[in-house]
């Protein structure tokens, strides 16, 4: 939306938050229309039912602390135990109606707090370019597709970004210690998308403590989820042995994340492997480009901190199954790209590639998005992930050219 050292005319601001505003409005209006009316069929198409993904965590939640099998029970349970323990917070008190309810709310709530913390970093310098980042996450198809589904995304992100602005101070005070540890431990939930930015708590924050009391934390979960496991099943049921329950998950997981490339999946590493036929490398392909993450990370622990995280949401979006409603990760990227542009002190084409790749990435995440929209969507998903992979490739070499400058201040130039 930016290009050069200037700003567009105010029309174009004026028609880009007027398009993002209505889009959001028709297409959150319709997602919360699904998730508490379930209609089933829009005309002779099907769609997924509302509420689909809250709903099963719900019940997987209940079962798990009931002490039944739910790896057994649930086709879709492909949850670490510990997300057990951490859903167990907000699933475990309430019968669903009231859940539901409560959910919905909270989901918007998050959105919001996401938006906030994108217009306090974006280094936007006029209101129009705040009010348009902070509508731009509303504008996506995947933040109304995570909110019918009732999808956990919407939580993570916001925790990821509020655990690693804490954790990455110079100074980390107690409370930054304890909070951002907290939120970066909640956030790993949903370890598919939280997991790559851990990486950033323990290269770029002052201490390793941050490190040390996210892992135990996870540990203990893991161990109090199992322990109700254990408790209330006889041995006879063949789940008794927590070792067989990790197991057991490990398998789900892996089967989880092949059905779902081959259902619904798209832009991520385990569909590449799946259309090649070799899907049983899909966990060592990840793993792979885990490690390899975290190696770059390790070498960029000193650079602009922005760039490092788009540059990690990017990851995060293709080292593993995803589907559609993950895409809201790209907000991250967008984000980069955008204080690329405001950054007093990159140069001109730096800012044209900036803008460009913005635009390209943007426009694809516009609501109902090309997926399930056009009958023939190959041609502009491949365009729309190929924008992924350009938008990863030039943040990395901007990352390596600015490698050793200093970070960029979260204030435009005269705030």
């Amino acid at each position: 939306m930016t290009i050069g050292t200037a700003s567009p005319p105010r029309a174009v601001w004026l028609a880009a938050i007027g398009l993002t505003i209505a889009l959001a409005a028709g297409w959150l209006s319709y997602q919360s229309y699904r998730y508490f009316a379930d209609p089933g069929a829009v005309g002779e198409r099907a769609i997924s039912p509302g509420a689909i993904d809250v709903h099963n965590r719900h019940d997987e939640v209940h079962s798990w602390f009931a002490g039944e099998p739910v790896y057994k029970m649930y086709k879709d349970a492909v949850y670490p135990p510990a997300s057990y323990a951490i859903l167990a917070i907000a699933l475990r008190p309430l019968p669903w109606e009231p859940t539901r309810f409560l959910w919905f709310a909270a989901s918007l709530v998050s959105a919001g707090i996401l938006a906030r913390q994108l217009v306090r970093h974006s280094l936007a310098r006029s209101r129009l370019e705040r009010i348009f980042i902070g509508v731009m996450p509303f504008g996506f198809y995947a933040t109304g597709a995570a909110l019918g589904n009732g999808q956990l995304v919407l939580f993570v992100l916001p925790m990821v970004l509020a655990a690693l602005l804490r954790l990455g101070r110079p100074e980390l005070s107690r409370r930054d210690l304890w909070l951002g540890s907290l939120l970066m431990l909640a956030a790993l939930v949903q370890p598919t998308i939280a997991a790559p930015f851990f990486w950033l708590v323990l290269f770029r924050s002052p201490s390793v403590k941050p490190a040390v009391l996210i892992v135990a934390g996870y540990v203990t979960l893991t161990v109090f989820a199992l322990a109700f496991q254990m408790r209330a099943l006889p041995r006879a049921a063949g789940n008794a042995d927590p070792v067989g329950v990790l197991d057991t998950w490990v398998h789900r997981a892996q089967g989880g994340t092949y059905y779902g490339s081959v259902l619904g999946g798209y832009g991520t590493v385990h569909d590449l492997m799946v259309d090649f036929g070799m899907q049983q490398w899909n966990s060592v392909a990840s793993l792979a480009i885990l490690v390899l993450a975290g190696i770059w990370l390790f070498r960029h622990r000193r650079s602009d901190l922005w760039l490092v995280i788009g540059v990690t949401a990017i990851v995060a979006r293709v080292w593993t199954y995803h589907r559609w409603y993950d895409d809201l990760l790209l907000v991250l990227p967008l984000l980069s790209l955008f204080r690329l542009v405001r950054m007093p002190d990159v140069g001109r084409r730096t800012r044209l590639a900036a803008t460009a790749i913005f635009l390209w990435i943007w426009v694809f995440l516009l609501p109902p998005g090309v997926l399930y929209t056009l009958p023939a969507p190959e041609i502009p998903v491949a365009i729309q992930v190929t924008g992924w992979l350009v938008g990863l490739a030039f943040l990395v070499g901007v990352a390596e050219a600015r490698r050793d400058h200093p970070a960029t201040s979260d204030q435009p130039p005269g705030a």
